[in-house]
């Protein structure tokens, strides 16, 4: 109930009680949030205003030793307090205070360390709540390949061991890769995720493409280079050598003049020939053709080309565990061969060259990039040891990792998923407005389009869109969360609680208006029991617990709490008079309007020793309303 000035410049408490402004009536008005029992509500002006509400839409962007923090302007609000720390929220600090803006940067971070961050309005009333806690990650940019910030993208996993990945450009594009322990081709399509290409790969390892768009690969169990034709059909190229099988094909690099060139070191069934040695060989002529480039390495491993041909790097996984470059010859053969790079942590495994013809070997901490001098420049980093690297999409510009059991990329697309569901209040009981909040993290290496909103639709058991949001239309960056409160439904923005156990789905970009590199990890889900409501045995709108903890009687509806006189005091302060009951406790709590759902302390803890209590606010002025109640503290 909403009393406006006029009629609160002198004692109401018959105006009060004429208008009914009792434990029952607020218990119709505002619902369940009164379920511990207060005297009355209603609007007043107090110093600056109402308490302003706690910051919606908040923003955690990682970048370069920095995070930046933004957040939606809240009405009534003077400035705003960033605080720091986490993850309890005891932890935190005020970070900084009086910001007039809705957005900071902290520069005070440290690169690959998780930081926390809440933002709270204030004005001369006080200070809000604090928005939910989001945390970010900043990191540094790697190159011109991984933006300030964003991370590796984990595309798929629960693999054997995989390698071998190779972009092939039909069918608007996807990855085929290997998956040694499992003996499968697998694929990967953006959108899609990963899938089986073929069963049965004879222990597929390195892979290409021939000219004309056919996959070429390394069998280790097959002991041989294959190639697999338009139709389907797999037919051997290479298996022997000198009279004897092939050890275990293990990488492959295909010459513009069309020959194919590949390693065949020992791993897999054993070795057969005399050595572990790097061929060349015509696809067209097959094991006739096959010669040896090179046979001083302990265990040749990945191969690649520079851009122009002229070089070519091989990896010997063994003792060395260094790059080797050699100096291609006009008739194929090699010369000048001579330590690139050595790699640490781990060994090197397969590599790719880039059209800058910059060296991106795998190693046990990720990808290495060297420059064309053999200089490191840079690292990305992957939580497990990486075995391979590719390049690949439409315009080549996303990246594919394989590192043991899982898929790694930077595709530079968004990949939206729901981290966390929130509720006000956090345990609802039945007949309850809720209301629903989702935080939403851009696992991506590249930005949501802005000006496109991001929303997310919540489903109640069997019931889906009940509530959304939609509006944050804000560019999401790589790694970056934001949380986004309910805004709208079918029945409103707020979902009546109903009694028993319900299983609540958020889902993001459920209208898919955002082309993701992953299309299907896009719902979160969490349970929420709410309980049946209590017995109210009067009828008055309380229930009988909360009237236990009041202090009424549970079976006379005429048992309530009221407040029996506000006033404005000389000194245009509030003075607030309700009836008690000796020994219990009480405290003066306000919020903005209806719609908030949190109620902020306004005075400390009052004990009561008689039939009525009193509290006087300090001086105001002639602000904005604000709703105000009497709770009784268990």
């Amino acid at each position: 109930m909403i009393i406006n000035r006029a009629t609160l410049r002198q004692p109401r408490a018959t105006q009060l009680n004429q208008n009914g402004i009792t434990m029952r009536t607020l218990l119709r008005s505002i619902g369940k949030s009164l379920a511990l029992g207060c005297c009355a509500g209603y609007a007043w002006p107090i110093a600056g205003g109402p308490i302003p509400a706690a910051p919606k839409e908040l923003l955690v962007s990682p970048g370069d030793k920095q995070i930046a923090v933004s957040w939606q302007a809240v009405p009534g609000a003077r400035s705003y307090i960033v605080k720091r720390g986490g993850p309890a929220t005891a932890s935190f600090t005020n970070l900084a205070a009086g910001l007039t803006q809705t957005s900071f940067t902290d520069t005070n971070v440290i690169n690959g360390r998780t930081t926390f961050y809440m933002v709270a309005a204030e004005n001369a009333a006080g200070e809000s709540a604090t928005s939910p806690a989001l945390s970010a990650v900043p990191s540094a940019a790697v190159l011109d390949v991984l933006p300030a910030g964003a991370k590796v993208e984990r595309l798929a996993t629960g693999f054997g061991f995989v390698e071998g990945p190779v972009w092939i450009s039909r069918d608007g594009g996807f990855l085929v890769f290997s998956d040694i322990n499992n003996n499968r081709l697998n694929q990967w399509k953006p959108g899609f995720g990963a899938s089986i290409f073929r069963q049965r790969s004879n222990q597929a390892n390195g892979n290409t493409l021939d000219q004309q768009g056919r996959l070429i690969t390394c069998e280790h169990a097959g002991r041989r280079v294959s190639r697999t034709e338009a139709d389907g059909t797999i037919i051997t190229l290479a298996d022997r050598y000198d009279g004897r099988t092939l050890n275990a094909p293990n990488d492959i690099a295909v010459k513009s003049d069309g020959t194919f060139w590949f390693t065949d070191p020992n791993y897999g069934l054993g070795q057969t020939q005399r050595g572990r040695y790097v061929f060349r060989f015509d696809p067209a002529v097959g094991n006739a053709s096959l010669f040896t480039v090179a046979t001083n390495f302990d265990q040749p491993n990945g191969i690649c080309f520079s851009p122009d041909e002229k070089r070519l790097y091989i990896a010997d996984s063994g003792g060395p565990h260094h790059v080797r470059v050699f100096d291609v010859l006009p008739n194929n053969t090699l010369a000048n061969g001579r330590v690139f790079a050595v790699i640490n942590p781990g060994a090197p495994d397969g590599m790719r060259t880039d059209s800058q013809g910059r060296l991106f070997s795998s190693a046990g901490d990720g990808v290495q990039v060297f420059g064309t001098n053999g200089v490191l420049l840079g690292k990305i980093l992957t939580r497990e040891t990486a075995a391979n690297v590719c390049f690949g999409g439409p315009k080549n510009e996303m990246m594919f990792i394989t590192a043991q059991t899982s898929l790694y990329g930077i595709t530079r697309m968004p990949d939206l998923i729901v981290t966390a569901i929130s509720r006000a209040p956090a345990n609802p009981a039945a007949g309850q407005a809720v209301r629903f909040s989702a935080t939403v993290k851009n696992q991506g290496t590249g930005p949501t389009l802005a000006g496109t909103p991001i929303r997310v639709a919540f489903t109640i058991g069997s019931t889906t869109n009940v509530v959304w949001s939609d509006g944050f239309d804000t560019a999401l960056p790589p790694d970056a969360s934001v949380v986004l409160t309910c805004n709208a439904g079918v029945a409103g923005a707020t979902w009546v609680a109903l009694a028993g156990g319900h299983a609540v789905r958020a889902v993001v970009d459920d209208l898919d208006r955002f082309a993701e590199s992953l299309e299907t990890n896009n719902s979160f889900s969490r349970p929420l029991d709410v309980p049946a409501a209590a017995a109210d045995s009067d009828g008055d709108g309380l229930d009988d617990p909360s009237e236990a903890i009041a202090g009424t009687d549970p079976q006379d509806a005429a048992s309530v709490l009221r407040i029996v006189s506000s006033r404005l005091t000389p000194l245009r302060g509030l003075a607030l008079s309700w009836t008690t009951v000796a020994g219990r406790k009480y405290r003066v709590v306000c919020k903005g309007s209806l719609t908030d759902f949190e109620w902020l302390d306004l005075s400390e803890v009052i004990s009561a020793t008689g039939s009525s209590a009193s509290w006087t606010n300090g001086p105001i002025g002639d602000l904005g309303p604000m709703l105000y109640r009497v709770r009784v503290e268990p």
